[in-house]
């Protein structure tokens, strides 16, 4: 199967400025077989780009499938795909026999995945961290997830026990010879415990309370370590959701000490458009908390300079029923994947204008290169054909559709940038595809490499 996007504008993220010429680019047999002007293909099914902008397909490397309903794999995927994103990476998380499970789930989404589907594992027990090189060599998963904060009862109630320094330096450690990388979620769990007793205290039972409990010194004091210890040991370090000003300044600071360090730092598009003064309540709860003003105002700069080099969602389909109540109670986390992309176009590139290279840097080059996502975030022939096409332009208010989750913090907010068509391994599958009876699923399961 041929297809041939006709004249449109090419964004290559290596470069710094998209090209005033358009180009066409040709798909064959679910990789791009060719970019340029002037292509033409006998019996290809063509799309007219003029206008319209195309980059290497939208990569969310923070997404958390299973935690909606039993549909998830369908419903978020069909939610990613008609926000212009081509690949997810889902954080999978349980106390089990990971080697009996995860041939599983991976032959689950390559039934029903309607874009592809990677695996970050959380490490919640001893058995799973004796078997990493396994998971490496077997199943192509070089990236794993570490909470900090899920100790003491915090970890009896995740269902977590391994969480102490001494484990996260022997983790480090094996992972840093595998050619992997550690994704922590980076909170002191002592700060968390005895502030939010006393914010429960107090009655602050809102936004403000959440943050109060667990403030920027919680998150940032758990980054320098995690930082220390990934200098010292050689593993790549992935602070994932980082929130705050404050630990911006401690991420320079350990870039600076230790140059040699693998430290990459990720934020996600809520840190960056709301804050405790958001209308949303306990809706808004996410873990660590919305911030301030200021601190957006402090990751749009670390975003510009290249200190957070990935923004990804953090997408989690929790329905409206389970964010109903005390903050202290409700379910953490909400759906983004969708607009991930739409957002930025909006905040980065409109309001503040963040390049489209820089963009697609952000959300599909540099997730790529971190995680080993073989022949994607990149357009060069050869690659796979998994490709975003958008108009800068176009209007749109942000509906909710193909989710779990009955609602999103941005429903009824008019952005500009929306995907006009999205390729998944060389097919369309753009939104009103999914209107239709029986769909197709085109998503594959996605096999990434370590990095020696």
């Amino acid at each position: 199967m041929k297809t041939l996007l006709k004249n449109g504008f090419l964004i290559d993220p290596s470069q710094e400025k998209v090209p005033d010429i358009p180009v066409s680019v040709l798909l064959s047999d679910g990789r791009i077989e060719a970019v340029g002007q002037g292509l033409e293909a006998a019996g290809a099914k063509v799309y007219d780009c003029t206008g319209l902008y195309m980059m290497p397909g939208v990569i969310d490397v923070h997404t958390h499938i299973g935690y909606g309903s039993e549909r998830d794999l369908e419903t978020e995927t069909k939610n990613a795909v008609s926000g212009g994103v081509t690949s997810l990476i889902t954080y999978h998380r349980k106390a089990e026999n990971y080697l009996e499970t995860i041939p599983e789930f991976i032959d689950k989404i390559n039934r029903e995945a309607f874009c592809n589907v990677g695996i970050h594992l959380g490490l919640s027990t001893y058995a799973q961290t004796d078997q990493l090189e396994t998971y490496v060599k077997q199943f192509n998963i070089p990236s794993f997830k570490y909470f900090t904060n899920y100790i003491g009862k915090a970890g009896v109630k995740a269902g977590v026990e391994i969480v102490s320094d001494a484990n996260l330096i022997e983790w480090m450690t094996r992972i840093a010879r595998l050619g992997g990388t550690l994704c922590i979620h980076a909170e002191n769990q002592d700060i968390i415990e005895k502030r939010t007793a006393a914010v429960k205290a107090e009655g602050a039972d809102s936004l403000q309370g959440w943050y109060e409990a667990r403030p920027p010194i919680c998150e940032a004091e758990a980054i320098m370590r995690c930082a220390y210890f990934a200098a010292k040991t050689g593993c790549r370090f992935y602070a994932v959701h980082v929130t705050c000003r404050e630990s911006l300044e401690i991420l320079r600071m350990m870039k600076r000490q230790y140059p040699q360090a693998r430290i990459v730092a990720e934020t996600c598009p809520h840190y960056l458009t709301h804050t405790t003064e958001s209308d949303w309540g306990s809706v808004g709860k996410v873990n660590p908390p919305l911030r301030k003003q200021t601190d957006a105002d402090a990751l749009w700069e670390a975003i510009e300079e290249g200190l957070v080099s990935v923004v990804a969602s953090d997408h989690v389909a929790r329905p409206l029923a389970k964010k109903t109540g005390s903050i202290f109670s409700v379910n953490a986390g909400f759906p983004g994947c969708a607009t991930l992309l739409p957002v930025l176009l909006e905040e980065g590139f409109h309001k503040r204008g963040i390049s489209l290279n820089h963009i697609a840097r952000l959300v599909s080059q540099n997730p790529a290169k971190v995680f080993g996502v073989r022949n994607r975030g990149t357009m060069l022939p050869g690659a796979a054909a998994d490709i975003t096409v958008f108009d800068p332009d176009q209007r749109k208010a942000v509906p909710v559709e193909f989710s779990n989750a009955d609602y999103n913090i941005y429903q009824g907010i008019e952005l500009r940038g929306w995907p006009v068509y999205t390729f998944i391994n060389g097919w369309e599958a753009r939104q009103p595809l999914y209107r239709e009876q029986n769909p197709v699923p085109r998503g594959r399961y996605l096999e990434r490499d370590a990095m020696i």
